[in-house]
């Protein structure tokens, strides 16, 4: 038979790890349910440092089950792109059929050891010979065999340890069958488990339609608002789970959906349209690549849990469901599952009764003896994290048992009352989790800032509230943070703010600039040395002088010099100032004059108190200004990603009926860039001063919300988490179209005596859909 009759008799699951090199030997960390890396034959596999060497080498996880796949190393000899595993080449001898339900029995038992990698390697070998088996002419040990090899409670795990993959898990394609019908909606995720929901079509008046949910004529749902509802109930559940999926196959069998989905739009017609942008800022919003297949009816496995008739056999739904957008929750709630005998006995062994109750104070002490631990240098955010997370989800998982237990009991009439207390005390403890996590993040967020402050040396009692170095060091000669006054001739409330500016001349006090002093603040400029000349008046050519002297890192004194007439000049009105003043103004901060090396960025992690940033967008591109650093220039990609669209429009660019970009949108993506170069920078801001010309943009900064139209409210929206996530406290203010320095760089007019001297930083797929850097800079 050939290799291709072979493969159209393979399975989904089974053909899909076939577009995947396979690792030549087996792990041990492949046996049950995890993450892969096929590095070396270990057998004291540490699932946390496979993490650390998936997210080093940038290698991704392509399919999870006891036989997990991964995408290994390409051996030298390998020069295609698409690469296909050969069919199980160590299949070259048949393997056997004639084995019964209990030798699999036996051989699942003894793969739990993970030494016994010999029995995993039969096992694989016997599950892909069985599945090219037509299926009437297999044994009942195939058919046994195939349904439970890839059960994951056939582990013996510790308590609070889930049967699941842990949150923030990589895999490269992600599966998910969806449909639904009146009764509910039904969900497969391949290869993880399942999912089933239940239309709630009683109102709050006693009615049996909820005015949430559109019905037709005949009294039934409508199908395409439902099967739209069952795309993005599946949707939320990867985002709940932390499951990162570099793309998402759909499969469903209403084709409007599907073509929906494809064109990205639908009539508004029973709010169709308004689900659909829901989906779609979901997608854009966690940075999923979906793509839909139709699957006929007949052949839908989801089709059955939609209308609440639920797999027999040992594949029940093993996680918690997630917390729903207020959309999903008022026309959606999850079914009562039951359990199997056997796998409700393993799932609550430790909690026959069912009595959970008592677990929120254990996890709330637990969770305060982690945080008290940071004051005894014991904290272990890795460890704390693993804890709260796995011992919350257990928490939740006694009280679902116990509400199914409770659900049975309800069928028969009895003990409705405590099925209320319990459902009750699930929706308190899912709460408790979410704000735990939070806790967690805001305790890892003060050990961040213990540690940076713990590696700053002391500063001096007169000092304090800056970040000054004790002694001018070299490397501060010309990327230091600067705490000094903004010049404002025009405003004199703006002299009251601390700012930071970046050059040559390391860090120098408010106070003095404000006092009208002159003296050198760095220890180095002590009153015990010799006081520096500073003249009144010098020429553009002496500036020049004594800019090239500075920039030799021993000459210290042309430093100090500069330092002190940069000072005479800023308190000189500037109709008053001589050409020389002007030019030290102008060019003291420019990094240029430092030889970096390639690739390299040309400074080390800086702290900075207040960052200044100038944002300005046209239809060319944006344009961005760091105040004392450099700026960058970007301009749309007008004529990417021009499918189902004229030429020259972007699918992924919001366009007025003019041909323009909208530009409220454009200017929130400049906001956006900037605190991405931010980030890519190293750049530690505490506080970062946005200056811009648009209007509604400030607005929506200030007010945290803006419209959905053009996608306004989605961007604002990854603004927001990025500066929540990254702990920067962002501020706006207003200034004029005529004064914005980054109107002409957005415009592709850049200058000249200020060139891009660092590299773009790695934008989210949201943004390098829309803009790239401008001509000429890299």
């Amino acid at each position: 038979m050939g290799r291709n009759m072979q493969q159209a008799q393979v399975p989904n699951f089974i053909q899909r790890s076939m577009d995947y090199e396979e690792p030549q030997e087996l792990s041990a960390a492949s046996l049950f349910w995890t993450n892969v890396l096929e590095e070396d034959d270990d057998d004291d596999y540490d699932y946390d440092d496979d993490l650390e060497e998936v997210s080093a080498l940038g290698q991704t996880v392509v399919s999870i089950g006891y036989l997990a796949v991964v995408e290994g190393p390409v051996q030298p000899s390998s020069r295609t792109t698409n690469r296909r595993l050969a069919y199980q080449s160590s299949l070259s001898r048949p393997e056997s059929a004639h084995y019964t339900v209990a030798d699999v029995q036996g051989w699942l038992e003894e793969a739990k050891n993970p030494a016994n990698k010999e029995i995993i390697k039969r096992i694989r070998k016997r599950i892909t010979h069985a599945a090219q088996i037509p299926r009437g002419e297999r044994t009942e040990g195939q058919h046994y065999l195939l349904r439970n090899w890839r059960l994951p409670l056939a582990i013996t795990r510790k308590k609070g340890v889930r049967p699941s993959l842990p949150f923030g898990s990589r895999i490269d394609t992600c599966e998910l069958i969806v449909d639904a019908s009146h009764d509910g909606v039904g969900l497969i995720y391949q290869g993880i488990g399942w999912q089933a929901w239940k239309f709630i079509h009683q109102n709050r008046f006693g009615g049996t339609q909820n005015e949430k949910i559109f019905y037709g004529s005949n009294g039934n749902i409508n199908t395409s608002w439902a099967e739209l509802i069952a795309v993005e109930v599946g949707l939320e559940t990867f985002k709940f789970l932390g499951l990162v999926c570099n793309s998402i196959v759909l499969h469903t069998d209403n084709q409007g959906v599907i073509k929906a989905l494809k064109e990205r739009t639908w009539t508004d017609k029973y709010e169709l349209n308004t689900v659909l942008r829901r989906i779609l800022n979901l997608v854009r919003g966690v940075g999923f690549h979906l793509s839909v297949r139709w699957v006929p009816t007949g052949g839908n496995p989801a089709d059955a849990i939609s209308r609440g008739r639920y797999p027999t056999d040992e594949s029940p739904i093993w996680w918690k469901p997630p917390a729903l957008p207020m959309e999903l929750k008022r026309v959606l709630e999850p079914a009562n599952v039951p359990i199997p005998g056997k796998r409700h006995q393993e799932m609550c062994a430790d909690d026959p009764s069912g009595s959970t109750c008592g677990q929120s104070q254990y996890l709330i002490v637990k969770t305060m003896f982690y945080i008290a631990s940071i004051f005894q240098g014991s904290f272990n955010p890795k460890s704390a994290a693993f804890f709260i997370n796995r011992a919350l989800e257990d928490a939740i998982r006694d009280a679902y048992c116990h509400g199914v237990e409770v659900g049975r009991t309800l069928q028969q009439g009895e003990r409705e009352e405590e099925l209320t207390e319990c459902k009750s005390w699930l929706n308190t403890t899912i709460r408790e989790r979410d704000e735990a996590r939070e806790e967690l993040q805001r305790v890892q967020k003060d050990l961040w800032w213990m540690k940076y402050q713990s590696d700053t040396p002391p500063s001096r009692d007169e000092d304090q509230g800056y970040d000054e170095p004790l002694t001018l060091n070299p490397a501060s000669l010309f990327w230091t943070d600067v705490t000094g006054t903004e010049e404002d001739d025009g405003d004199d409330s703006e002299n009251e703010e601390n700012v930071v500016s970046v050059g040559y001349l390391g860090t120098v006090k408010s106070d003095n600039i404000r006092s009208g002093q002159l003296q050198q603040t760095d220890s180095s400029t002590s009153s015990s040395q010799t006081p520096i000349n500073v003249p009144q008046f010098y020429s553009m050519d002496e500036a020049k002088r004594w800019l090239a002297s500075a920039k030799d890192p021993e000459n210290l004194a042309a430093v100090k010099l500069i330092k002190k007439l940069l000072f005479s000049a800023a308190q000189t009105p500037r109709n008053e100032r001589t050409k020389g003043q002007h030019y030290l103004l102008q060019h003291w901060r420019n990094p240029l004059h430092i030889t970096w090396h390639s690739g390299g960025r040309p400074f080390p992690k800086s702290i900075i108190k207040v960052c200044q940033v100038v944002v300005d967008a046209s239809h060319h591109g944006v344009g961005v200004v760091f105040q004392g650093m450099s700026w960058q220039g970007w301009k749309f990609r007008h004529g990417d990603f021009t499918e189902y669209y004229e030429k020259g429009r972007n699918r992924y660019i919001p366009y007025d009926r003019n041909d323009r970009v909208v530009m409220s949108w454009a200017e929130l993506i400049a906001v956006e860039v900037a605190l991405h170069m931010f980030k890519s920078l190293d750049i530690i801001c505490t506080n970062v001063v946005l200056h811009s010309d648009n209007q509604g943009v400030i607005k929506a900064l200030k007010e945290k919300k803006w419209t959905d139209n053009h996608g306004l409210n989605t961007v604002l929206d990854r603004i927001l988490n990025r500066c929540k996530k990254w702990g920067i406290e962002l501020s706006v203010r207003w200034i004029p179209t005529e004064d914005n320095t980054a109107d002409d760089i957005s415009r592709g007019v850049y200058p000249n005596e200020a060139p891009l001297w660092w590299t773009a930083p790695d934008l989210p797929e949201a943004l390098w859909r829309v803009v790239t850097p401008g001509d000429g800079l890299l």
